[in-house]
């Protein structure tokens, strides 16, 4: 089964009012989560955003496919790669786990 990568973005920060623009995004919430069947691995941080570009989106109009646009232009691919490969990671130690933890002998 192949990994499947997807982002959500629980909180927006914004401005309130920047230079007659109102909810300007300045700050994006995201988690990246891969999964594997049952295995996922999860990422969450946050990510800074230049000033709005132009044209400027209206928040009301802001879609999932618009911010995660800007948060891998914000991160850059090589480290979006360097995610993918770290989440990828993650779930093959689940797979295949190279430790853990037992109860101590005497507990039997």
């Amino acid at each position: 089964m192949a990994i499947e990568y997807t982002w959500t973005f629980p909180a927006l920060d914004v401005t309130y009012d920047a230079d007659g623009l109102t909810n300007v995004v300045n700050t994006v919430h995201w988690v990246y989560t891969a999964k594997d069947g049952d295995y996922t691995a999860t990422m969450y941080s946050t990510v800074g955003l230049a000033a709005p570009g132009q044209p400027f989106v209206d928040y009301s109009d802001l879609t999932p496919a618009i911010v995660e646009g800007w948060v891998v232009s914000a991160l850059g691919e090589a480290t979006v790669d360097e995610m993918k490969a770290s989440l990828a990671g993650s779930i093959e130690s689940q797979k295949a786990p190279k430790g853990g933890s037992v109860p101590p002998p005497w507990e039997k």
